[in-house]
């Protein structure tokens, strides 16, 4: 199967982070190096600007590099010059985006609290092997005694009196097993009313 290799992945990213650039007025670059999987990799991205590419700061380090001072490179600022300067900004809160050795395929991977990019990658993960994992959460602690605790513990897994007391008498046992995705979230709510967990994968 035709696989492409890094410097292929890093120009399919840069020409879609930059199909709009004339219109935004500044360009995009990807952090370099990215996360490198066998089955494709992960870019995170930002302006130019914020990676340390910026042509502005460019012009003016190349000034000083050539003796001018800073009286003379002011005065050599173009209108177009001090433009650019103000367009050239950071971005906060992008998304990654994983780009697939295989197929070419770009995803955006939004590192949303519901959806992580750790949740979206091992299910890119599953989906590229073929090997699915089995996830599951455990109490790290006794809850005996702590009514509130095991009350919002019943309710979030919709159990019923019975299972409830033998989940916190035997905390070897998982509370849950299940995929990555509802795992995650089951874990968060958990977490959320403060009852200890660990979330842990099975072996495959």
């Amino acid at each position: 199967m035709i696989t492409i290799d890094y410097q292929e992945a890093k120009q399919l990213v840069l020409k879609y982070l930059n199909q709009d650039a004339e219109q935004r007025g500044y360009h995009l670059a990807v952090y370099e190096p990215p996360i490198e999987f066998e089955y494709g990799w992960v870019f995170s991205f930002n302006t130019e600007h914020a990676l340390g590419l910026r042509p502005f700061e460019k012009k003016v380090q190349q000034m000083l590099d050539n003796g001018l001072s800073l009286g003379q490179i002011e005065a050599s600022l173009t209108n177009e010059d001090r433009e650019q300067e103000s367009k050239e900004v950071g971005l906060v809160g992008t998304a990654p985006i994983f780009v697939d050795r295989q197929t070419q395929q770009i995803r955006r991977l939004t590192n949303l609290h519901y959806s992580p990019m750790k949740v979206q990658l091992e299910e890119i993960r599953e989906e590229k092997t073929g090997r699915k994992g089995v996830w599951c959460i455990y109490l790290t602690e006794l809850l005996t005694g702590q009514s509130q605790k095991m009350a919002k513990l019943r309710m979030l897994l919709e159990l019923s009196p019975v299972e409830l007391m033998k989940h916190i008498k035997q905390i070897e046992a998982p509370l849950f097993q299940g995929s990555i995705r509802d795992a995650w979230s089951l874990n968060e709510a958990l977490k959320e009313n403060e009852i200890p967990t660990q979330l842990v994968k099975l072996e495959e």
